[in-house]
Order: structure tokens, then C-alpha cells, then sequence
């Protein structure tokens, strides 16, 4: 059996050998601070004390209650200051979120949950003067129950309100949520 990787986690004073004299066994002859290896999933701390003498020691490991892992929970959203945004076909185009002052929008996400029946709908995020300067009507397709995402990285100077704009095109279903993941100064 050949020895597992080991870390050294104290730096020696100069290269150490780790020879396995046999299973379990680890003795080093160069001096060296502290030595971790691992056995078989098991780890054991090799130490030098101040009469070059090698005190082996295995740690105790207790397992104090054991249980089964529970169903996965649902996704949750990117980080940030801005909850998830809910959208729909029919929603008027309005400031959906302001930020509290300046900052960089990181990321805009558009989940779609429910696909638009359309001839061409999309979906505009930014600011007013400027609808789609966090995601253009070209960076998502609501045809598709995807995720789409744009990079924006976008500073604002001061207190922002986001601007949400649904083009249905003739839509009669269509849903989805808007992600921004915004970082304050």
C-alpha cells in the first residue's frame, strides 16, 4: 500500500521523509513541525516535541447523532439586495424596485416559468431614459422556459428606480421572474 497524499501544516525547516514502517505507522526522520496523513479516511497527526522524539497521535472521532439527508429544497435566488421580481404577459411597464443609493448591478436573470404564446414578446430591464440598459430585448427569449443572463455590470450614482417592460405581442399566457443582483457601495 503507498502512503496518501499528506499536507504539511506547521512549514519544516527543511524536506522531511514520511516512511511507512507499517499500517497505521508513520515516523519521520527529519525534523518537521506537524505532519498530517491519512489512512484509509482516517487522518493521524504526527508532532515533533523539543527531544526529537515523534508523538503519534490518532484523533477521536464521535458521531453524536445521525440522520438522513431531507429532500432538496427549492432553488433560491442569486445574492444581493433585490428580491425576485415577478412578471406576466399582461403587466404594464412600470419602476418595479428602486435601489436605497449608488451602486453596480452584477447580474439581470430571467427565468421564464410559463412560455409566452406570441409572435415575438419580450422583456426590457433598465431605467427610465434608458429601458434597456440591464437586459435588451434580444438578451432573453420568452418562447423558451429558460434562463437568460446579462452581465451588466452597471454603477448607478445614486438612488435607481428599475424599469420593467413586458412587450407581449399578442401574448395570452407568459410568466416569469427577474433576478438583479445588485451590490451597494
Amino acid at each position: 500500500m503507498t502512503c496518501d497524499p499528506r499536507i504539511i501544516v506547521q512549514r519544516p525547516q527543511r524536506p522531511l521523509t514520511v516512511v511507512r514502517e507499517s499500517r497505521g505507522t508513520v515516523i519521520t526522520r527529519d525534523p518537521a513541525q506537524t505532519v498530517v496523513t491519512r489512512d484509509n479516511a482516517r487522518s493521524t497527526v504526527v508532532t515533533r516535541s523539543t527531544q526529537n522524539e515523534l508523538v503519534v497521535q490518532k484523533p477521536v472521532v464521535r458521531i453524536v447523532e445521525r440522520v438522513e439527508a431531507g429532500p432538496q429544497g427549492p432553488r433560491g435566488f442569486p445574492g444581493g439586495s433585490i428580491p425576485p421580481i415577478e412578471f406576466a404577459y399582461g403587466d404594464a411597464a412600470a419602476i418595479r424596485y428602486t435601489t436605497e443609493g449608488p451602486g453596480t448591478f452584477t447580474l439581470a436573470r430571467v427565468d421564464v416559468t410559463t412560455v409566452f404564446n406570441g409572435a415575438a414578446p419580450s422583456i426590457l430591464v433598465g431605467f427610465v431614459g434608458d429601458t434597456d440598459a440591464l437586459m435588451t430585448a434580444t438578451d432573453s427569449d420568452l418562447l423558451f422556459p429558460a434562463g437568460f443572463e446579462n452581465t451588466p455590470d452597471l454603477h448607478v450614482a445614486g438612488a435607481t428606480g428599475v424599469w420593467v417592460e413586458i412587450a407581449p405581442s399578442g401574448s395570452s399566457q407568459g410568466a416569469g421572474v427577474l433576478y438583479l443582483v445588485f451590490m451597494p457601495d
